[in-house]
């Protein structure tokens, strides 16, 4: 059965508001709903918003307004009673700004944060992204005239590379798009596009296309709760992300040296974890040519939860801290593209927005009404957000 979804709008594009502005969510649940069915909803924003309500199934608004530039989110869904026969609906996850253009991070640059990530490109250039293997696959009944290959690329820290290399069938020469993944334990993807080279890495260095049971081991073991281990977090050197970001950039320079590469188009590509790969695999590499990122995670982990919302707990407060995007943005030169969720609370939108603030170049940002961290809504909207934004705002 296709799940039912909310509608919702605004009374205004979600990122036109200002600040002292009263914002206007107007919510219509499934008509097919019984009329004794209960909806309940949440908002959570920058500033410190915290509400919640419940109201019958039918037509209602949800007010708020943001004193301080930043965003807010509103999560709505059926509360259903066990048992109940209510048919499954979609959950609404949206939100909109204020101010948006004026946004500024709260985190700030470690002491040795220039230093650190020095150590790191210099470990990640001592190791020349050269191929150990490459397993020709049968391509997918979709795709048959592909060429597949499961690679293995040499990279420093112990751990190859390991991805799934798409090439696309014809003559000549190509873009390449590295693709990386978000958080979890898996295998590669085999991503076959019409014409362009992709490069999808797994996050861990582990093998690809095993059954199931392998990475289900993996991720109860030795790879259960990365990154996340107080011990490992003491120091950005013992981080697990350390190695995670220079295999990234180790898929970059493996890619540029692709003979069927046209040498002008490299992307890197990747969403929430993968996001974070891509950035900085971007600047340790200084390969990449484009970047484009959504809902992406670890941005600005020092904000304050009465300035702007966010739900990491203290990770802003480890060695975490070192792989915020919100400070690596500034040194980004590429021309960059980024989506988020207006409804997302796993990368705030408030957050995201702070992060892009603090590119300095040629950028895009597209909101998502609808969207939460993971999959859209059937009804979700996309906005392109107008570059007039911008004009004489913020950044750094």
């Amino acid at each position: 059965m296709n799940e039912l979804c909310f509608t919702c709008t605004t009374d205004k594009p979600p990122y036109a508001y200002k600040c002292g502005e009263e914002i206007v969510f107007a919510v219509t649940p499934p008509a097919e709903l019984p009329p004794d069915a209960v909806v309940r909803w949440t908002l959570a924003g920058d500033g410190g918003i915290a509400e919640e309500g419940c109201c019958d199934a039918g037509p209602f608004q949800v007010r708020t307004r943001l004193n301080e530039p930043g965003c807010v989110t509103l999560k709505a869904w059926i509360a259903d009673e066990p048992g109940s026969d209510l048919p499954p609906v979609f959950p609404l996850e949206t939100g909109a700004g204020a101010d948006i253009a004026e946004i500024r991070h709260m985190s700030h640059r470690p002491a040795d944060y220039d230093a650190f990530w020095a150590r790191c490109r210099a470990e990640l250039e001592a190791v020349p992204p050269v191929l150990l293997s490459a397993v020709e696959k049968r391509p997918p009944d979709k795709h048959p005239h592909h060429k597949i290959y499961d690679v293995r690329i040499a990279c420093a820290g112990g751990v190859p590379v390991s991805g799934i290399l798409t090439i696309p069938p014809g003559t000549g020469k190509f873009p390449v798009r590295v693709v990386y993944q978000g958080y979890g334990v898996k295998s590669a993807w085999t991503e076959c596009f019409p014409d362009e080279i992709c490069l999808c890495i797994n996050a861990h260095g582990i093998e690809n296309d095993r059954p199931q049971a392998y990475y289900t081991a993996l991720s109860e073991g030795r790879l259960k709760g990365y990154g996340f281990d107080p011990e490992e977090n003491r120091s950005p050197d013992t981080c697990y992300f350390r190695h995670m970001m220079i295999r990234a950039a180790q898929a970059l320079r493996y890619a540029a040296t692709l003979d069927l590469w046209d040498g002008q188009h490299l992307t890197a590509w990747g969403g929430s974890q993968g996001a974070v790969q891509a950035m900085h695999g971007t600047w340790l590499s200084g390969a990449a040519t484009r970047l484009e990122i959504f809902v992406p995670w670890l941005c600005d982990l020092q904000a304050e939860r009465m300035v702007r919302y966010h739900n990491w707990g203290d990770m802003g407060r480890d060695a975490v801290r070192y792989f915020d995007l919100s400070l690596r943005a500034p040194d980004v030169k590429c021309p960059v593209s980024v989506k988020l969720g207006l409804g997302d609370r796993t990368s705030p939108p408030g957050c995201v927005c702070a992060m892009f603030n603090a590119l300095p170049g040629e950028k895009r940002l597209c909101m998502v009404q609808s969207m939460g961290h993971n999959n859209p809504a059937p009804d979700a909207r996309t906005w392109d957000v107008p570059d007039e934004i911008w004009e004489n705002a913020y950044h750094e």
